[in-house]
């Protein structure tokens, strides 16, 4: 039986996983990580950009270090652009065409506007709720103060749910600005219905 803590981490993880947007955003958290992790030069050139908190691996149900890999971005997002830009450089002057397309297509979805709202959608969330979290595991707290972070953090849940795109894309619009991205979600694809045509050889 996993315990009332690990079941909120469960619980975070399943809504994490409900939606295809949120689910391609943690993928290509998951593939910046696996970019600068796959060789000591890579990660050198992250550390020479990023000075305060590194790229984090995704594990999957501790949310705790999720809200951490997501931190890493949300705070230095210019500085870890910077990184990758520089790696897509060094790839094209060794003529590694494979590695710099790679680099080229992680710099682009940074800079859209669906991906800036996500970061700070799945970092205010997770935040909130890791305070309770940590609560929980407290062995020292008592039943009141329990239920205090718990009613703070569905309060939290609440208003989020109900304003929190808004909230979410004033602060991306900071974000925005500073790495010049068009405030414009993606228009979604239309699926064309085909049409056959039933023809009868006598």
């Amino acid at each position: 039986m996993p315990c009332a803590s690990h079941r909120l981490n469960l619980i975070i993880a399943d809504a994490a996983r409900s939606s295809i947007t949120s689910i391609s955003f943690f993928g290509y958290l998951q593939r910046i990580y696996n970019l600068f992790a796959a060789s000591t030069k890579r990660w050198v050139i992250l550390k020479k950009h990023v000075t305060h908190f590194t790229v984090k691996n995704l594990p999957g149900t501790r949310w705790e270090a999720n809200v951490e890999a997501v931190k890493s971005l949300r705070f230095q997002t210019t500085e870890i652009l910077e990184a990758i830009e520089e790696l897509e450089r060094v790839s094209l002057d060794n003529r590694d065409g494979f590695i710099s397309t790679e680099h080229r297509a992680l710099a682009i979805e940074v800079r859209s506007w669906c991906f800036l709202v996500c970061l700070i959608t799945w970092y205010d969330l997770p935040f909130q709720i890791n305070i309770i979290s940590k609560a929980r595991q407290n062995p020292s707290i008592c039943i009141y103060d329990q239920i205090s972070h718990i009613e703070a953090g569905m309060s939290f849940v609440s208003h989020y749910r109900h304003g929190g795109v808004a909230i979410a894309e004033g602060k991306a619009k900071e974000l925005a600005d500073e790495l010049e991205v068009d405030r414009a979600y993606p228009e979604p694809r239309r699926r064309k219905k085909m049409s056959f045509q039933l023809r009868i050889v006598r």
